[in-house]
């Protein structure tokens, strides 16, 4: 399967900003489905027009606030699956399905809870390391029906594209061909990695992997290809053994230089063209493209190096709780509209969390 080709990067991949836009938006969507249901509720009620009695409940959360909470159900389904010996490949596709139901989907009004487990059950159906919802809500000690009926919804939400490439065979394929310029001595790499003991290498290819396990936990999947994640975790880890491999990364960047421009001869198009063809401009431009994408990627490192789980946890029971008693505070007034009474519309914002705390 081709990655420049593939839906994962037509379809998954976004800029910052965009991504941002799209957590946004999704809020917003959902914030309009869970009012409109509302007022179609008031309105029947006393059969005036949906707008009738429309309440203006505000948003109770940001959506800093439901990154957040995202985040801590993929640390937990990150630990579920290392807790029952999960395949990488499962952890990656599990995470993915979870941050791609998200782009377009809000915790407004799709509880994380729900969608978790039902990642794990997909991405190991996809995976081909099938596993039955019955010994998969065993383990994680819940129901195996709902884990069964959010599937089609989860579905839906990834628009039925199950297509995804891993970090994890971008970074295995990086450090084979780092393990044969070793054994040709290529001047291609290094002195100092070409003269570094096999166990420094290994000790590298598992701190590697660690770093990717990581990564995953950030938008990284969504903003960048898995090449250029498994790049900077591979950097990462020869960092931390103070071994430098600026010039593997310099070829790393020109192959894939190579490789585009070859794919587009073969589409009729010149990569080259618009340089007249300098071949060493297309190699530099290809090697500063590769670094700055890697310094992002460090940068979602650190911020997720500064992350503590104890005030994580906090803040999503915090931002959990205060969906939850809006969600209950916006039935309990669709019950009184639909019996003809009245009850304030729901509290919400920063003094109704402050409540909700106590």
């Amino acid at each position: 399967m081709n990655f420049p080709t593939s839906t994962h990067k037509r379809e998954w991949l976004f800029d910052p900003e965009t991504l941002n836009q799209k957590y946004a938006a999704a809020q917003q969507q959902a914030l309009e489905v869970l009012r409109a249901a509302s007022d179609d509720t008031a309105a029947a009620a006393d059969g005036a027009a949906p707008d009738a009695k429309k309440q203006r409940a505000d948003c109770p959360v940001s959506v800093a606030d439901e990154a957040a909470l995202k985040l801590f159900y993929q640390v937990k389904l990150k630990a579920i699956c290392e807790q029952l010996k999960m395949p990488s490949k499962v952890l990656h596709a599990a995470l993915l399905f979870f941050k791609r139901f998200y782009v377009a989907s809000s915790c407004l009004e799709h509880d994380p809870m729900r969608v978790m487990p039902t990642a794990i059950y997909l991405a190991c159906k996809v995976e081909e390391a099938y596993r039955s919802a019955e010994s998969l809500a065993k383990a994680i000690g819940i129901e195996a029906g709902p884990v069964l009926r959010f599937e089609v919804p989860l579905l839906q939400g990834l628009k039925f594209d199950l297509v995804l490439h891993s970090p994890y065979r971008a970074l295995a394929g990086l450090f084979k061909e780092l393990d044969e310029l070793r054994s040709q001595q290529s001047p291609l790499l290094d002195p100092q990695l070409l003269a570094a003991p096999p166990e420094a290498v290994d000790k590298a290819r598992g701190r590697a992997r660690a770093a990717a396990d990581s990564l995953l936990l950030t938008d990284a999947p969504l903003l960048h290809a898995p090449g250029v994640i498994a790049a900077a975790a591979l950097r990462s880890a020869f960092r931390k053994l103070q071994l430098p491999c600026h010039q593997f990364l310099r070829h790393v960047a020109q192959r894939g230089m190579q490789q585009q421009m070859a794919a587009s001869a073969v589409g009729g198009r010149s990569s080259s063209s618009s340089n007249g063809g300098n071949g060493s401009l297309d190699a530099a431009a290809a090697e500063q493209q590769l670094l700055a994408s890697m310094a992002a990627v460090d940068d979602l490192a650190v911020r997720q190096g500064q992350i503590d789980e104890a005030a994580l946890q906090q803040k999503a029971t915090d931002v959990d709780r205060i969906i939850k008693l809006w969600k209950k505070g916006l039935q309990q007034q669709q019950r009184s509209d639909s019996k003809g009474g009245s009850v304030p519309p729901p509290a919400v914002g920063a003094a109704a969390a402050a409540g909700a705390m106590s």
